[in-house]
């Protein structure tokens, strides 16, 4: 089994070395199903980080029952720790002959006078920790070679194993010291960050359920406007690729049609209202805010759409080119386009123009949405949320019901005339099964430990009798 263990290791850290080992690892990314999803191959080496402690861990029980041959032991002590003794000496000594401590990533700073203290900086730290693993390997072989000089191996394998428990503990604490330590757990952190703004308080006293914010400074990589507000923009890793699509193609361009009406003299509140009409995607995602500079006021878009909508028309395209392009020739809060994938939901239906319909928010979370509708006949709705499938679901007065996409992003759906309660309810269908798989895994889990303790403390009391 260790050789599957090691032959796993090895395998994990190949591809870890990512381009540094190009041949085999775009094979890979092209070949095994799933890994071109990784965001870095580096996070490979978690598995062997897992599977060397396992290892070792395996040996000293195995040491500790006298299962190993004294010679065998002897002579692989004095092998292990010649080979990675020998390795962290010569980093300590000489860093720089196995590594030259440039990246790749440096072209841009290069010039810049502090680059060369930087790579000391580099240097120090590589031979520092070389030094400081050479300090954990010659203690911890001090510990085995004891053990086996001892004549009381009990005595010997207390001492080993509480030698071994503390040198862990303090090379564990010590690094995770560097990652998070106390000054990561002071609440002005928080409070210096994401102090409330002129403009975010302004925006704080609307108490409707849900709209969206928009700030000119930084909108996609900015964090401070999704702290208190729903925001059209923020930083996020992960983001949608449909949403990313819909920020280069819209909202990159609406944006700066505002950035230029801020520009071009009079700059006035009613010049800044006027170029909203000129960005219908960021109206259709419900931006009731614009916040020019955070030290005052914001904006109020009096064009934002709001939550939810009828629309009297339909237009059908034929693929994702066509949806996103038809945007430019049509209003939103008048006309849905839905692509022809989505076709059969809308088949035979033709939304009447009813001017007394209302559908509104009455209930907001995260995970669960709550409208209220009235319509004389039935209605196509169309929601200012992002649609996701799978996830999301929706329901008319408790009852399942189909929605689809709308203007690229949005969610639709048929509504019935009359009054009716609208609810969408996010529960992935794979993530609750999971969830109680987990959950069940976890209590027998629990049940068999319960009972392996429960047997050893019958075991050692028969024992002991």
């Amino acid at each position: 089994m260790k050789w599957a263990y090691v032959a796993g290791a090895l395998l994990l850290t190949l591809l870890a070395l990512g381009r540094n080992f190009d041949g085999f690892n775009t094979f890979i990314f092209h070949n095994l199903p799933m890994y071109n999803k990784f965001r870095t191959p580096e996070m490979a080496l978690v598995i062997p980080g897992l599977v060397f402690p396992i290892l070792g861990f395996w040996g000293l029980k195995n040491i500790l029952q006298g299962k190993v041959d004294p010679v065998v032991l002897k002579r692989g002590l004095i092998t292990a720790l010649s080979i990675t003794g020998a390795i962290c000496l010569l980093i300590w000594w000489f860093p720089t002959s196995f590594l030259d401590f440039h990246s790749r990533y440096d072209e841009s700073f290069e010039m810049q006078p502090w680059y060369d203290a930087l790579v000391r900086d580099r240097i120090s730290m590589a031979s520092s920790d070389a030094f400081r693993s050479l300090a954990f390997i010659v203690l911890s072989a001090a510990l085995v070679f004891l053990f086996m000089k001892l004549k009381d191996k009990k005595t010997g394998g207390w001492i080993l194993c509480i030698g071994i428990t503390l040198l862990t503990l303090i090379d564990l604490w010590s690094i995770d010291r560097r990652y998070l330590n106390d000054k990561d757990y002071s609440r002005e952190t928080e409070k210096t960050l994401y102090k409330a703004s002129l403009a975010d308080q302004e925006i704080l006293k609307d108490k409707d359920l849900s709209f969206r914010v928009l700030t000119l400074d930084k909108p996609f990589t900015e964090t401070s406007v999704s702290y208190y507000h729903h925001s059209i923009g923020g930083y996020n890793a992960m983001k949608l690729r449909r949403y990313q699509e819909l920020i280069d193609h819209r909202l990159i361009q609406e944006i700066n049609v505002i950035i230029q009406s801020l520009k071009t003299p009079p700059v006035t509140l009613e010049s800044v209202q006027r170029s909203f009409a000129a960005a219908p995607t960021l109206d259709m995602l419900n931006m009731r805010y614009l916040i020019i500079d955070p030290s005052q006021p914001p904006v109020f878009n009096s064009l934002a759409f709001g939550n939810a909508w009828f629309v009297p028309q339909i237009k059908i395209v034929a693929n994702a080119d066509e949806e996103i392009a038809a945007l430019d020739a049509v209003n939103p809060l008048q006309t849905a386009i839905v692509d022809q994938r989505f076709s059969d939901e809308i088949n035979g239906f033709a939304p009447q123009l009813d001017s007394t319909a209302t559908i509104a928010l009455t209930g907001y979370r995260p995970n669960h949405l709550i409208y209220s509708s009235q319509a004389s006949s039935e209605q196509l709705a169309v929601f200012s949320e992002i649609y996701y499938q799978p996830g999301w679901q929706a329901t008319i007065d408790g009852k399942p019901v189909p929605h689809f996409r709308a203007d690229w992003i949005l969610r639709a759906l048929r509504v019935p005339a009359g009054e009716h309660k609208i609810e969408f309810d996010f529960r992935p269908q794979g993530y609750v099964t999971t969830a109680y798989i987990a959950t069940f895994s976890s209590c027998l889990l629990l049940l068999f430990l319960l009972f392996g303790v429960g047997y050893s403390i019958r075991k050692w009391r028969k024992e002991a009798k």
